[in-house]
This record gives structure tokens, sequence and C-alpha cells, in this order.
């Protein structure tokens, strides 16, 4: 570790390194959910290209030295950018730089989506990126492929680099393009962490109208309308610029489950001429519409606007809500919450008394609908005024740029203050059931009786505990004894994973199976600590790839337009990871088997790794690329250095 500090004691470009216990520590560690951290010997913040070229020669030369690269820590994988070794945060990465003759922008692989966002709206440009609510890094959701709301348009993420920086793990800083280093260019297409340690992107962008749309909720006593106009939509819509992402959400509230639906309808373009959406304005019209981040682009501004604000809530009979108006301004500064980020110091108006009739069917907790008309002229945080025009859509002059999967508050601004200070660290489990994801059907159907014996043995099996005496970096002869778990290091204090399958098209009796699983997870929230099952259907169009670059590492081609379907829980206690990761497996299994039954996906599609569990092998990833891939991975990283960084490895070749 020795070698770590003296590079940024010695740095000219600011790298530094952080102590356990230190504040820079802490928020280097700290990912979205405590499950994701683990409590690194030693982190270090390299300043420079040529300082990560060092420490990567460290590595290189010690090869039992644990390690992880972190970006944004959004992700879900356990150790995929966190270790118990040294850690090399990219947050000193974080220049932002748009050409206005080329109309591409430098990213660096320390930015958040908000950055990123918030930089190129002046230019009345956008880029394919990911969610910007809630800190999602720019590194691994790129090296991931990435899947945006832009993405029936433009392709995915890695579709549109024209240009990687790297550092390889001899030490060498390259400049990889198309016709520059070819073979790793296209490597680094949707290839993870594997082949070295990115310090920048070059990203084509794209003109930005105004966008036409909205996000609304409603209860889970509607189901049924839902999925036959989810259906219906899928069916129906043929325009690129129409995307929808919805979601059948169950929550435990105050002690009670609460399911509702929840849409975000976004047209990236204006209000077209042919009616768009349509299928919802029913749903829409008794739901509660917001429209607040409506495709999770915030800004990240902190300069102080004034912003007006109208909430209204519609008529429901769900609800029993009655219709009503304010407005207000406020000239205070930005303030950035877990929920949704309002600048205004009125407090929401109050939902109907609980004595309204049918209020049991939804809580009355629900918010007032904040609608937003923005403008360039001010920034996306802002909020205007707008006419009281019946259509439930709203003009919105900024961008579609991705889903608001990031939290699992992201479609509800009713989202509680959750503090569970008990939960302790815990070594990541590993999934040891006998049927995968990506295997045959042998063993999918299981019952819950089968699935609650699994959890009791792999519980037996882990041996976990609270407290630990960690050996770190085993050439580094410095353990340290945890005094804190590491629960106190998410910005959310649940424990938690993403589990996707890959489908082509959604369908009523899929959509049928999503919600049945939905609820069947559910049913355990309240005795097994739960807080959170989120089933989402994410059409994407026939024609996403057909614009796509051949020869990526992640596959992705013409006429296979496979999409993520995600499947998201979130609990409360180390105890319960591993019955909830195997009650997500199994709702992913079982969904699974009626989408391949019904022709909407196939044996082995190529999984999604920024929404996949941990247990699912690389081979299940990259499919037919892994040989050509293994080929380079030997070429640039024949030691297998970043085979100890965590995530999907690609192997060696032979």
């Amino acid at each position: 570790m020795d070698e770590f500090r003296e590079i940024c004691k010695k740095s000219k470009t600011g790298s530094k390194s952080f102590e356990y216990g230190s504040q820079g520590y802490k928020d280097c560690i700290r990912h979205f959910l405590p499950s994701s951290s683990e409590v690194a010997q030693l982190v270090v913040q390299p300043g420079s290209a040529k300082d990560v070229s060092e420490m990567m020669k460290v590595l290189r030369n010690r090869p039992t030295v644990e390690f992880a690269v972190k970006g944004g820590g959004h992700g879900m994988v356990p150790r995929a950018s966190s270790t118990t070794g040294i850690l090399i945060s990219m947050a000193r990465f974080d220049t932002v730089e748009y050409n206005s003759k080329t109309t591409l922008i430098k990213v660096g692989s320390g930015c958040l989506w908000d950055q990123v966002y918030s930089q190129i709206y002046k230019y009345k440009r956008n880029v394919i990126g990911g969610a910007a609510s809630q800190g999602v890094g720019v590194a691994g959701w790129l090296l991931g492929a990435g899947y945006s709301l832009k993405s029936n348009q433009y392709g995915l993420g890695i579709d549109n680099i024209v240009e990687y920086e790297i550092v390889v793990p001899d030490g060498r800083i390259l400049t990889v393009t198309e016709n520059k280093e070819k073979k790793l260019f296209q490597a680094l297409r949707g290839g993870g962490n594997n082949f070295g340690i990115v310090t920048s992107f070059v990203l084509k962008t794209v003109p930005q109208t105004e966008t036409y749309g909205g996000s609304f909720m409603v209860p889970g006593d509607r189901a049924e309308e839902a999925k036959v106009a989810i259906a219906n939509f899928v069916a129906q819509e043929d325009r690129r610029e129409a995307a929808l992402v919805s979601a059948f959400r169950h929550r435990l509230v105050d002690g009670a489950l609460d399911y509702s639906i929840t849409f975000m309808c976004v047209f990236d373009g204006p209000q077209p001429k042919r009616p768009v959406f349509e299928q919802f304005k029913d749903l829409m019209k008794s739901g509660i519409m917001f429209t607040a981040d409506l495709a999770g682009w915030e800004s990240a501004k902190t300069e102080a606007a004034k912003m007006n604000r109208r909430s209204k809530l519609g008529k429901s009979k769900a609800s029993g809500a009655t219709n009503r108006s304010s407005k207000t301004s406020a000239d205070s500064p930005q303030r950035t919450e877990v929920q949704m980020t309002l600048n205004s110091d009125s407090e929401p108006e109050e939902a109907d008394s609980p004595d309204s009739p049918d209020s049991a069917a939804f809580p009355v907790r629900a918010p007032p609908v904040y609608r937003k008309l923005m403008t360039y002229s001010s920034p996306p945080n802002s909020l205007g005024s707008d006419d009281d025009s019946n259509d439930p859509f709203q003009t919105m002059h900024y961008s579609a740029v991705d889903m608001m999967f990031s939290h699992p508050y992201a479609y509800d601004i009713r989202a509680p203050e959750v503090d569970l200070s008990s939960l302790a660290h815990a070594a990541a489990p590993i999934m040891r059931m006998s049927a995968e994801p990506h295997e045959e059907e042998a063993a999918l159907e299981r019952s819950d009786a089968e699935e609650e014996t699994l959890t009791r043995q792999f519980q037996q099996q882990a041996n976990l505990s609270s407290y630990a005496l960690l050996a770190g970096a085993p050439s580094s002869g410095e353990p340290i004894m945890i005094t804190k778990p590491t629960d106190s290091m998410g910005e959310l204090k649940l424990r938690g994973r993403f589990g996707c399958i890959m489908v082509s098209k959604y369908t009523k009796p899929l959509l049928d199976k999503m919600a049945e699983e939905a609820e069947k997870s559910a049913s355990y929230l309240k005795k097994r600590r739960g807080n959170m099952i989120m089933v989402d259907a994410w059409p994407v169009h026939s024609a996403i790839f057909d614009n796509s670059p051949p020869g990526a590492a992640w596959p992705h081609e013409r006429g296979k337009p496979f999409g993520p379907m995600l499947a998201y829980f979130l609990w409360e206690d180390e105890q319960d990871d591993e019955f909830w990761l195997t009650k997500l497996k199994g709702t992913l299994n079982r969904i699974r088997t009626v989408a391949r039954n019904l022709g909407l996906t196939t044996s082995n599609p190529a999984y999604y790794s920024n929404l996949s569990l941990e247990s699912v092998p690389a081979k299940s990833i990259y499919r037919g690329n892994m040989k050509r891939l293994s080929k380079v991975k030997t070429e640039y990283d024949p030691l297998d250095v970043m085979g100890r960084a965590g995530g999907h490895k690609i192997p060696l070749s032979g």
C-alpha cells in the first residue's frame, strides 16, 4: 500500500490517498446500496492518466493484491466496483468538454450522467446516456452497453462512442478508436472492466428538441387495465421517438403493503400530430400524475432559480380526491433529496381525508402533481406555469434520456425516510442455485417450500458475520479492524439487487406473469423484512439495433430486438440476503419460462451485464464473442491483472 501512497504523494495532478475512517475514504467507498460496498484497506483517487499508469504497474507487479475501480458506484453487483483491497476511485476524472465544431463531447470516466446533462443542455444537444437521477456513473453504464430512452432511435450507448482513453495493465496509455487499436475498440464496446482502466470517452451528440409526455401512477386494483394498455401500446405504436417504461411495484409502507403501477411515457420530440400514448389517457385521468424529472435527466444545477409550482390532484374514484390547485414561488437554493427535487418554501397540499370513499385503495399520502414547462432559457430544474388544457401529457423542453430505474422511489415523491442503523456488513453472497437464469428450464419451476429449503441451506453455508478482521490485500500485511458496518456507507440504507431477463416484446400473457410473480414475491415483504418488489416492462422498438455498428463485444444485431426486463428487489437486513436473492432468481426464472414458451425470448440471449446478477457468467453475456474477446484479453492483459477487479470476467484464451 505504501507504493500507492507514494504515487499520490509525488503526484503533480492532485492524486490523493485516503485512509480508513477519513471522510474522503467514506465518500469513496460509498455505493448506492450498502450491499454493494466493501471496507477497502486503502482508497486512492488518481488525478491523471499518468498516475493511473503508475498504479497499474504496481498492480501488475503485485499479483496477490485485490483491487476495484469505481466510477459512480450505482451498480448492484458486489465487488464489481468495491473491494477489501485497494479501491481506485475515478472521481477526479470529472471533466466534460463539448466541441461545437465536431459536435462531439469528451467525458471523464468519473462523471455522473447528471453532470453531463447539466453541461450539454445549453447547446441544445444531447447524448445517448444513462439515468441522470440518483447518481448513475458514466463509465459503468457505457462499458456495460447502455440502454437509453433514446436507444430506439440511436442504438445503445456503445453505438455512440468514437474514442476511449484507456490505461492497459502494462501501464501504456492508449487512445483507442475504430481505426486505431481496432480490436481493443470493439472489445471495449460492452466488454466491461476486462481490459484496463478507461479514463475518458468521446461521444456523439444528437440534436435535442422539446419532448412530450408524462409520468403517472395508478393503484394496483387497476392492474388489468394497465396490462391491456401496455400490450396495446406495444402492438400499435411504431414511432421510434415513443418510449414507455412501466412497473408493477409493491412496497411496504408503514407496515402495510402498497401496490401501484407506474408509467413513464416519453415522446422524444414535440407533441406529434398523430396522437401518442392514447392507450393510457383513461388511466391517467383517474391516477396521480407528475412530470417532475420526467425522463431521469435532473440537471444537477445548483444555482438559485425562481420557480412556480402548480399542484393538482385529479379526480380519482380510487382516492376520492377532488380537483384543486395552488401556486407558490421561492428564491431559495435548490435542494436535492432522495425524493424528487422541489424548490419551494411551501408545503405540498395534503390529500383527501382518510375517511374518503375507497381511500384504502390508494394511500391518502398521495402527492400533488408537479407540472413543468421548461425552456432552454431556464435550467431544467425550473418550473413554469402552464395552461389548464385537458391533455394530461405535457410539453417538456429537454431530453428524454433514460428511465428512472435508478431509485426505488423514482416514480413516487412519497418516499419515506428510512433509518436502518442496525444493518451490518457481510461478504457478498454468491448464488449457488442449480438453475441459472441463462440455463435450460430443468429446475426453473420451484415451489415456495423448495426455495425456503434452499435459502436455509445457503444461510448455513454462508456463516455470515457482522464484524470481521480483514487480512485485506495479501501482500500488504496491514489488516484493518472493522469498527462499524458498511451499511452506513450507502445512499439508501437498504440492501438489494437488480436482475433481468431479455425479451423481444411484451404481450398480455407475459405481463400477466410479471404481475403475478411480483405479487407472489411481495407476499413475503412483511415476514422477511422486505422493502420493495418491482418488475419493469420496458419495450424496445423492433428496429432498435438496425443502425448499430457491427463488431461490438456485447452482441446486438439487426433483427434481434432484445431488451432487459428488470426485477428490482430491496430489503432491510443482511440476514435475509440469501432469501431475497433466491426469490429474485426464482422470479426471473419463472417469467423467463413463460417468455420462452410465448416465443419472446430464446434459450441463449445475450444478458445485459448492467442489470444482471453476479451469478450470471460472462459466457451468458458475451455468447459467441467469448473466443474473440479472450484473445483480445490475452493480448492486452496477459497476466489477467483486471481479473482481480471483480465484475463479469472474460477469461484469458487457452
